[in-house]
């Protein structure tokens, strides 16, 4: 999302603005925000990447009506199996979201409005609560290892790596550069035993599932062209430093191919 273009996207269908912390750092939400208050329009803040990620000073999913959370076992806090949270400082919204996990219940076996069952297993509520206490050290194995990327991989080919904006932090959930060579830098790397990933190879908007919004190919441009560069490199807090050094020598064994 490009901030700076939101208000011209903004119609008088628009119910929410719903900013992605994408790979593990905050959105600018100052100015949407502040878009947000003068149009009325409710902010619901997708924060599964990047949970614990601070912006001017608070924590991601503080600022939106409603914050919204992924502890999927790969997430940078993650459970032992799927699980997730929404979380919100509006009364209203608390007692609606905790009816509407539970069939639309309130009490007793009635649903007050159509629901879901989406409660949060007990376990895997149990396991978060001894994780969360270890996030921040976990961010911090995690950034170390973004630092050995930066520095070993800065200057080569035409890579473009991945940059921490002022005022924010960065929850390395992946590490994700760019190139124009992807696919030949992937099959190099797999040729090496190195494996990635490609978070997201398509569109959202150009999925058969959601063909029905309209938006067709060239409809954001933007979105489309980074979905052909991007590579998501190995990240996890545990990886050794000597691991991050393969990769690394790898890449810079590729370009010089190149």
């Amino acid at each position: 999302m490009d901030v700076t273009r939101l208000e011209q996207a903004v119609t008088p269908a628009t119910r929410c603005i719903l900013p992605v912390h994408l790979y593990g750092q905050a959105v600018d939400m100052a100015p949407l925000l502040q878009l947000a208050a003068n149009r009325n329009i409710h902010v619901v803040e997708d924060c599964a990447q990047a949970a614990g990620a601070l912006y001017q000073g608070k924590r991601v999913g503080s600022f939106g009506d409603i914050g919204t959370f992924s502890f999927y076992p790969t997430k940078v806090l993650g459970a032992y199996g799927d699980a997730g949270m929404t979380v919100t400082n509006r009364p209203e919204l608390k007692e609606r979201l905790r009816r509407l996990r539970f069939y639309g219940m309130e009490g007793g076996y009635y649903s007050e409005e159509e629901g879901y069952n989406s409660r949060l297993d007990e376990v895997q509520a149990a396991i978060l609560r001894l994780q969360l206490p270890e996030l921040d050290e976990e961010v911090r194995g995690r950034a170390k290892l973004a630092a050995i990327y930066d520095e070993g991989l800065r200057g080569v080919g035409d890579v473009a790596l991945p940059v921490v904006r002022d005022g924010r932090t960065h929850q390395w959930y992946l590490y994700t550069i760019r190139t124009g060579l992807r696919d030949a830098l992937m099959e190099h790397l797999a040729a090496a035993g190195i494996e990635t990933r490609i978070n997201y190879p398509t569109p959202i908007h150009l999925m058969r599932g959601y063909r029905f919004l309209g938006y067709g190919e060239g409809s954001l441009p933007v979105t489309e062209r980074l979905a052909g560069e991007i590579l998501s490199l190995p990240m996890y807090p545990q990886l050794p430093e000597s691991h991050g050094e393969r990769v690394i020598e790898a890449i810079r064994g590729f370009f010089q191919g190149h």
